[in-house]
């Protein structure tokens, strides 16, 4: 088969993969998660002489910097919805999270830490001087 045939025959089967959910979930050999679609529900404003609609204005909580404060008080609509989506999230990226340790620990290798701070409480505000003591974390990636 040439390189033609095979590009023919690839976009060929993606498309009746496409088309058809079925031969899709077949072809892939075990079903995914589906994502959670969240609903619609359309509002018309008016802002600067222009109309937009935002058909996701329920999520925003009319008293957001409250929530950001307290997350506890976010509309039980809202938290369902989010945990929903950390969910399919999760399932979505289980398969990497070998991957994903040992990303971690690479990096966490590769930082730079100043003596006598504790690195978690350390304001990232202020770069690090020519004068301060730094040392870098060695740790190898296991």
């Amino acid at each position: 088969m040439n390189r033609r045939q095979l590009i023919m025959s690839t976009a060929a089967t993606a498309l009746a993969v496409s088309a058809s959910p079925t031969l899709a979930r077949q072809s892939i050999g075990s079903l995914m998660p589906q994502p959670p679609v969240a609903k619609k529900i359309p509002v018309v404003i008016e802002q600067l002489g222009r109309t937009r609609t935002d058909d996701y204005q329920w999520m925003k909580d009319d008293n957001w910097q409250a929530v950001l404060r307290d997350p506890t008080l976010i509309k039980a609509e809202v938290k369902e919805h989010l945990t929903a989506e950390n969910a399919y999230r999760e399932a979505i990226m289980a398969s990497t999270l070998p991957l994903q340790e040992t990303m971690f620990a690479e990096m966490r290798g590769r930082i730079i830490i100043r003596v006598g701070l504790d690195p978690r409480t350390a304001s990232t505000s202020r770069s690090i001087s020519n004068n301060d003591c730094v040392t870098a974390v060695d740790n190898e990636v296991t």
